[in-house]
């Protein structure tokens, strides 16, 4: 089973910090989280402040140790080998670390960013991101959103190298 993930986090630098996490599988089960800790506003950069801190608050909030646990149970309980899949380093390492700082092992599931074939498959998987993002009216840069618009265009575009 696929798992599609995505996160929010205080910006580009080297100590990026968890605001929040949205996971979709490919058979339609989600899980939105939000941290409400590990972080601070000073931190976050101005774009973030600007498009990402305002879609905040639609979720269940939790401390990371909490986040992590909840995360956990919720793939233990999909009750099958998983792969979890992001679209960006930021959200793999991001997601690999809160599990090992909560002591979680993922023996029965691998995290893993997306390969593309080369700039074609790219754009392509870029685009069938943002049509779904249209279709379903939803704005980019919600995590749970574009978990759901990873699934969508990997569903219409990808295979796994």
């Amino acid at each position: 089973m696929h798992v599609f993930f995505d996160t929010e986090f205080t910006g580009l630098t080297s100590n990026p910090r968890l605001l929040s996490i949205g996971l979709a599988t490919d058979t339609g089960a989600t899980l939105y989280l939000e941290f409400t800790d590990g972080w601070q506003e000073s931190a976050c950069s101005p774009w973030v402040r600007q498009h990402i801190l305002p879609t905040l608050g639609q979720g269940e909030r939790l401390t990371r140790s909490a986040a992590g646990q909840r995360i956990f149970d919720w793939l233990q309980a999909l009750d099958a080998p998983l792969n979890l899949l992001a679209d960006s380093d930021y959200d793999t390492v991001l997601l690999a670390e809160l599990l090992q700082q909560c002591g979680l092992a993922h023996a029965s599931f691998r995290i893993q960013q997306l390969v593309f074939t080369g700039k074609p498959q790219t754009l392509e998987f870029e685009a069938a991101k943002q049509r779904y993002l249209a279709s379903h009216g939803l704005a980019p840069h919600h995590a749970l959103s574009d978990a759901a618009a990873l699934r969508a265009a990997w569903q219409q575009t990808m295979t796994i190298v």
